[in-house]
């Protein structure tokens, strides 16, 4: 089963690893192919470049920016 959790964020620089490393870690979602989609809605602080470089970091994970 594929599983898509829609995430808005707005300054989440700190708020962002957390979440990510625990979607990661949640036991119950191994089994599934999950896609992790961030809305960055023009956030100030360093949220977009802490995104990107997960998504580099782990590129099995689909991680999608979206900009509005």
């Amino acid at each position: 089963m594929k599983i898509s959790l829609i995430v808005p964020v707005f300054n989440e620089e700190e708020a962002v690893p957390i979440f990510y490393k625990a979607v990661r870690e949640f036991n119950e979602l191994k089994q599934h192919e999950v896609e992790i989609v961030f809305i960055n809605d023009g956030s100030k602080d360093a949220t977009e470049s802490i995104i990107n470089a997960l998504a580099v970091s782990d590129p099995a994970r689909h991680t999608i920016v979206i900009y509005s």
